[in-house]
C-alpha cells in the first residue's frame, strides 16, 4: 500500500474512534441524568449527577488548560497535542468535528468518568440501606457504554470508507 492509503486508514480510524466515543458519552449522560433525577425524587445519594459533571465538564477544562499552558510554557507534549495535523480527508475531519486535543480531552473524561461510576458501584456495595435493584445499576451503565462504544467503532471503521468510496460526505 502506498503511504497515502495508510495515512487515510489511520485517519479514518481516528475519526471512528472519536464518533464512536462522543455516541457513548451521550448515551452514559442520558443515562446518568436519568438517574440522578430518579435517585433525587427517591433521595439516595446523587452520584450519578456528579459522574454528569465530571463527563460533561472536565473535556473543556482540560481542552482550555492544555491551550493556555502550551502557549505559555512552550511544552514540546503539550504543542503537539494542540497542535492539529493537517488530515487528507479534511470534509470527514470537519464533518465530525475531529479534533486531536477533543479526541484526547473527552477520552479523558470518559475514562475518569468510568472510574467514578466504579467507585459508586463499590459505594452501592457497601451500603446496606440501597435496595436491591438499585444496586446493579453503575454496572449496567458501564456495560452498556462500552458495549456502545466498541459497537460504534465497529460502526464507523465500516460506514466511513463506505461512504468516502461513495460520495456520501
Amino acid at each position: 500500500m502506498n503511504d497515502k492509503a495508510v495515512i487515510m486508514k489511520k485517519e479514518i480510524r481516528a475519526v471512528a474512534y472519536y464518533q464512536a466515543l462522543i455516541i457513548s458519552k451521550g448515551l452514559l449522560s442520558i443515562l446518568l441524568l436519568l438517574m440522578s433525577l430518579y435517585l433525587g425524587l427517591l433521595r439516595f445519594p446523587m452520584s450519578p449527577l456528579y459522574v454528569l459533571l465530571f463527563l460533561n465538564a472536565l473535556p473543556f477544562v482540560i481542552s482550555y488548560a492544555s491551550k493556555e499552558y502550551s502557549k505559555k510554557n512552550q511544552n514540546r507534549i503539550l504543542l503537539e497535542l494542540v497542535k492539529d495535523d493537517p488530515f487528507l480527508l479534511s470534509t470527514l475531519k470537519k464533518k465530525y468535528k475531529y479534533t486531536k486535543l477533543r479526541y484526547m480531552s473527552n477520552s479523558v473524561s470518559y475514562l475518569f468518568s468510568l472510574f467514578l461510576i466504579g467507585l459508586w458501584q463499590y459505594s452501592y456495595r457497601i451500603h446496606y440501606y440501597i435496595p436491591d435493584n438499585l444496586q446493579n445499576i453503575p454496572v449496567l451503565f458501564l456495560s452498556s457504554s462500552l458495549l456502545v462504544r466498541l459497537i460504534g467503532i465497529i460502526f464507523y471503521q465500516w460506514k466511513l470508507p463506505y461512504d468516502l468510496s461513495h460520495n456520501k460526505l
